[in-house]
């Protein structure tokens, strides 16, 4: 039986290479490209990436086959980094 998985690819500052993470399923907001989020890694937990594809389901054979990951070695996605603004903005001034 087919199993599918939700994934995303992204990458970490100051590196080209490209990773494939575990995307939140049933979220109620799909990781788009661009967005910036916190993943688990090899090199700890809480790594800040860039989401370089939107959040796609993909089956596991596909997976393995396109990527050469297994759905159990595939990393999650544990945040999404929402820029706040504090409200202060200088303003310009004439002279």
């Amino acid at each position: 039986m087919v199993e599918f998985v939700e994934i995303v690819q992204c990458k970490h500052p100051n590196c080209n290479q490209v990773f494939t993470f575990r995307a939140p399923e049933g979220a109620s907001k799909k990781l788009g490209v661009g967005d910036r989020v916190l993943v688990n890694t090899s090199k700890g937990p809480c790594q800040m990436a860039t989401c370089i594809t939107p959040q796609f389901l993909i089956g596991d054979f596909q997976l393995h086959e396109l990527y050469g990951i297994d759905v159990g070695k595939l990393k999650p996605v544990v945040g999404y980094l929402k820029p706040v603004m504090f409200g202060y903005c200088e303003e310009k001034s004439d002279g």
